[in-house]
Parts: C-alpha cells; structure tokens; sequence
C-alpha cells in the first residue's frame, strides 16, 4: 500500500491477525478511513478465516464513525454477487456463507465486478456505506496475471448527482450548474503541485547533473581559497563531465530513434527545443499601430486576427442550385455514442478556455455520460448552442518575416474539450447525411480522400494528355482567408438547401452565430472580440461546413477541377478556341460566385501553368479582378 507523504496515516499492526493483513488508518478532510489489504489462501482454514472476519467486525464497530475499506485476494470465485446490493446471491460453501453474515452485519457492499480470464471475482472490494468509490478495470501499467486483472478505485461523486432534478433549467443554465459541480469534484480530489522546470537539457541523466554539482563546488572552492589540489580535482572533474555529457547525449539520440514509433512526443519535444526561442519581441506594430507592454501586445493580435472577418449584407443571396432530396432536421444522441466518444479522447492535449483537461473528462467519462446527454439533446430539440462554447483562446504562431509584425503571426484556436466532444457526434450525422451530395471532386477532409488522391487523379489526366500529344491548361486558384470569410447567414441557406431543416438548422445558425474569441500572450489575455464571419477553426465540424459552402462552386464548373478544400485546380485539355472559351467561362463562373457568397482570391498565389509535350511554362495572370 503506498501513501502521499503529505497525507496523514498510521500504520495499525495491532489491528492485524495472523492471515496476510495489513491495515492503515487515514485522515481526510470527512473523517478517518481505515484501509486493510489482505490475502486469503484457499487453503486457510475456517478458524482463521472466522478470526479474521471477527476481528473486521470489532474494529469497524469500535470505529463505527470512520470509512472502511477492506479489499484483497479472498479466493471466493464461485461466488455471484448482485451488482445492486453487493451482496453474494449464492451461498456455496461456510466461507462463503460467513463472509455474507459478516457483510449483512457490518454493512459492507462488494464494488468489484471486473472478473478474471475463468469469468471468476477473486478479488474483493468491500466499502462501507457512505463511502463513495467505484472499482473498473484500468489501463495495464505492468504485466497483468490472467488470473487477478488491474482494477482502480477512483471516487465517484459525480455518479450520485441526481441530473435529472435540474433537467427542466435552460442549455445555459444547466450548462453552468454541471461547471459548477465538476469543478467542485476537481477541486476536491485533484492534488495540485507547481510544475518547475529543469535547467538542464532534457538528455541530463541524474548522475551527470550531479557531477556538474560537484565540478562547480570545487570549482568555487578554488576561486575561493586558491587551493592547488582543488584545481586538479576540478580539472578531472571537467573532463569526466565532457566524456559523459557527450555519452548522455548519444544515448538520448538512439533513444529517440529507437522509440519514435511509440512515443513521437519525446521526438518533437527535442525538435522544438532546438528551435529559435517562441518568445515575443517586447515591442510589436500593426499598421500605425505599436505595442510595448503585454497587454497591449495581446490587444494588437486582437485588433489584426478580428480584421480579416467581415459581416455582409447576404439578406438578398437567392441560391441557385437544386435542392437535395433527402431531409435531416432533427437529431438524437444516444449514451453509447457518448461513451464512446469521450473513451477516444486524446489525452495528450490540453485544457481549453474552461480549464477542463481531457485526461479528466476520459478518466470520468462514466460519471459523465448521464449529464452531456442531457445537455446535447436539450441543445439540439431547442435549435441553441450553449454561448459558453463558443469561447476560443487564440494563440498566435510565427509564421514568417518581422517577428515584430503581428501581420506576420497565424491564429491557432484552442476549444473547449466538452464542445469538441459534441461537435463531433453532430458531425457523423451531417456527413453521413451529405457525403452523397458532396462533389466528388473535392478530396479535403473526406473519408477515403486526400492530398494523395487528389494527386493521382491530377496525375493521371496529365499523363494521359501527355501521351496523346495533348495541352493542357491550368489555373491553380486560392482564397484569401477562406475559412474566414464564409457567411454564416449563405452557409446556412445553403444548408437548407442541401435539406438540413427545423432544429438542427436552428442549431447550426447558433452554433456558427456571435462566437468569442479572445488572444492570449505570454499569460495576458486581449479584450474578447466577435468572429462575424467563417467557420470556427480548430473544431470538428467547421471544415464540413465549408465543404457544403463549397460545394456548389464545384458542381457549376464545366471544365475538370480538383479541390483539397479551399486549393483548388481547373484545367483542360486545349484543341481548339472552343476550349479556350470554356475554360474562360469557368473563370466568369468563379468571378460571378466569389461576388455572390463575398470571397476573394488570393492573386499572388494564384497561377496559370501550360503542360505541352515540349515542357511546362507557368505565369501568373491579372484574369480575376478583386472586388472591395
């Protein structure tokens, strides 16, 4: 049994007997807990295993206010128990038989039920009433006996909350009260500790840094009384530390090799700590505006991330493309899905803007199936999106030039996990629902689809033109801002289009309108702004939504296109003016939708490329007019 020092226990081998027991007595905030781990042979005669049981019932009767907890090997696998009660259902044998009288006396239930590789409990859980645990089988930490499977115990407080009571509160009020519960349960249970960071490179093995130690005392002692003989051992000492920091450092590469098939983290940690530094300049400028202090700096990132979105007036947009004919209006969640779900979650990412790091919603996903199930469906009957996940942390990322230009920095958003968790389960059922309307020609962010076959099939007309004697011409197109810039009202008539009704449109109007976005430098954090326009960038279900504003662009183009969202080719085979013509009126046709749905090109990173047998020649050609 292993105890946090900073816990308050005492070992009681005068409560033990002459069986394998060992009992622990420890203080919590509620009260005392006494622990006993024990080990009960088969072969233990009735004497002993009754001298056992009757010393537990004298000491959880003289300690009749504490918690107890007696959990061990009992060898009673013949036993069912009943998962309500936690009492035997089958009384086999006098063990059997004495250990139900034992539990019905004391008020002990039986929380494990994880059985072994013979479909057999040999492990027993026994807690007293009042005492708030759960037992489930956890993640294999060393090597397991078929015979005795990992379990944990972990508390379960949020398995007790009756949810049902504050069901009929709105999404934002419900939302609210289960915050305010599981960061009560968090604050409760959560051992919290600084995290301080090594001074020393990550390949510094303990001995080596204790050298360093060693060289640098000797060193100062030199300094300090000049002492010959210090000096000779400091200069042994430096070139034991040269011989071993060059060994550490070799090993720590093949580590890194031999293991970046299973933990590619080390690696990228490594990689990253090579790099130039990602601290910001201490003065930053935008346009005529400049920044010295991190506030101000936080609010510069705001000021240039909240420019590239713009809210149109689209009240007069008239669609024209044919309706879908199948019909998707209104969705339900089931607890199966949800579970699996919050199983899946990486565990590697961190917190999102509500403080609630992924490895404790997977950790309690049990406890937490009954509440998000309420919560979803209630968001998706009423057509509203809770305003608390539509909070995102930007974090502004270095992309090239002036480090001091914030013009010059990408936003990463940061979600929250919960809304992640529902973004996604709302996903398979509009994707399942437009994955056959969706043209074919687009390759990003479809299952079975990539950068790989968008290639091949790009490939494979080039070189079957190519052998032909055939020229073809290539427009490579971009959109400026792209993800940015798409109208939430548009989109969301195009949804009504591709025959998303009722509830859920309402609920995807909600969850596209009035997101805050807010940027946060070296611990400042900007003043919020609203995103008017795009979709939300780092969730699950905004880049099948700009799939579906796409969407129509594609399907109006004559001539061949490839897309990987936003990236788009058109080209064609040239024999005649005709072909020209054609390919001039897929230009019109881009001109015409980017000023209908309010997008804009990016003219530098367009291009115009020409294949002919006698080689390539690619410019870049005025053909497309920007629009204010």
């Amino acid at each position: 049994m292993a105890i946090k020092t900073e816990i308050i226990s005492e070992h009681k081998p005068d409560w033990e007997t002459v069986v394998e027991d060992l009992w622990v007595r420890i203080r919590l905030l509620s009260g005392w807990i006494n622990i006993c781990t024990v080990y009960l042979p088969s072969y233990l005669s009735m004497a002993d295993y009754l001298d056992f049981l009757n010393n537990c019932g004298n000491i959880i009767s003289f300690g009749s206010k504490d918690k107890h907890l007696i959990l061990g090997d009992f060898n009673l696998g013949d036993i069912d128990w009943d998962n309500l009660t936690g009492l035997p259902q089958n009384l086999l044998d006098a063990k059997s038989a004495a250990l139900s009288e034992f539990m019905t006396s004391t008020n002990l239930s039986q929380l494990n039920y994880v059985s072994n590789q013979n479909n057999r409990i040999l492990d027993l859980v026994l807690a007293s009433a009042g005492l708030s645990c759960s037992v489930r089988k956890c993640t294999e930490i060393s090597r397991i006996d078929e015979h005795h499977p990992a379990v944990e115990s972990c508390t379960a407080e949020l398995l007790q909350i009756d949810w049902g009571s504050i069901s009929d509160l709105g999404c934002d009020d419900f939302l609210q009260q289960f915050y305010n519960i599981v960061w009560e349960t968090i604050d409760k249970h959560t051992p919290k500790s600084k995290v301080r960071k090594s001074k020393y490179p990550a390949w510094f093995s303990n001995s080596l840094i204790n050298m360093f130690k060693e060289k640098d005392r000797y060193y100062h002692k030199y300094k300090k009384y000049g002492n010959p003989r210090d000096f000779d051992v400091f200069s042994m000492l430096r070139q034991r530390c040269k011989v071993a920091l060059d060994n550490c450092f070799n090993q720590y590469i093949s580590r890194l090799e031999k293991n970046m098939t299973v933990d590619i983290k080390a690696f990228w940690r490594y990689t990253k700590a090579k790099r130039e530094t990602n601290d910001l300049p201490r003065q930053m400028y935008y346009s005529e505006h400049t920044a010295e202090c991190g506030q101000d700096i936080a609010n510069l990132f705001a000021r240039f991330f909240s420019s590239v979105y713009k809210r149109n007036d689209s009240s007069t947009y008239i669609p024209d493309f044919e309706r879908s004919n199948m019909t998707l209006s209104a969705i339900y969640i089931d607890d199966k899905s949800i579970k699996t779900c919050l199983e899946s979650i990486n565990t590697g990412k961190g917190a999102g803007p509500d403080g609630n790091p992924p490895i404790f919603i997977k950790q309690c996903s049990p406890a937490l199936i009954e509440p998000l199930s309420i919560l979803f469906n209630k968001s998706l009957s009423n057509g509203y999106f809770p305003a608390v996940w539509k909070m995102a942390k930007i974090v502004p990322i270095h992309k090239a030039g002036d480090k001091k230009c914030v013009s010059n920095y990408r936003p990463i958003s940061i979600l929250n996990c919960f809304a992640k968790v529902f973004e996604c389960l709302v996903y398979d059922y509009i994707y399942s629902h437009l994955k056959i309307v969706i043209s074919p020609h687009q390759h990003g962010f479809i299952k079975s689809r990539s950068t790989a076959t968008n290639l091949l099939s790009y490939m494979h007309y080039l070189s079957s033109t190519s052998d032909q004697s055939g020229q073809v011409y290539l427009l490579y197109i971009d959109f400026a801002k792209a993800f940015d810039r798409v109208d939430h009202t548009i989109l969301c008539i195009k949804a009504e289009h591709l025959s998303i009704h009722g509830s859920l449109l309402r609920w995807l109007h909600s969850y596209l309108l009035n997101r805050t976005q807010l940027v946060t430098v070296s611990g400042y954090e900007s003043s919020p702004f609203i995103a008017e326009s795009g979709v939300p960038q780092g969730s699950n279900l905004g880049p099948l939504l700009f799939l579906m504003f796409m969407n129509d662009l594609l399907n109006k183009l004559k001539c061949e296109c490839l897309a990987f969202a936003d990236d788009i080719k058109i080209y064609r085979r040239i024999h005649s003016t005709a072909d020209c013509i054609v390919l001039q009126s897929d230009i019109d046709i881009l001109t015409r939708w980017c000023e209908e749905n309010y997008m804009s090109l990016n003219i530098e990173k367009c291009q115009v490329i020409t294949f002919t047998k006698k080689g390539i020649s690619s410019r870049r050609r005025i053909w497309y007019r920007e629009f204010s």
